[in-house]
C-alpha cells in the first residue's frame, strides 16, 4: 500500500510540473507576440 501512495504523489508532481511547464510556455509566448508588436511599432 505504502508504494501505491508514493506513485500517487508522484504523478500529482509531475501533473504539477506539466501544469507549470504549460503555463511559462504560454507566457513566453504572450511576451514573444507583445515583443514582436512593439518592434513593428518602433519601425
Amino acid at each position: 500500500m505504502q508504494c501505491q501512495s508514493k506513485l500517487t504523489q508522484c504523478q500529482a508532481v509531475l501533473t504539477q510540473r506539466t501544469e507549470i511547464h504549460q503555463l511559462k510556455r504560454q507566457e513566453r509566448t504572450a511576451a514573444e507576440a507583445e515583443i514582436s508588436q512593439r518592434r513593428a511599432q518602433l519601425q
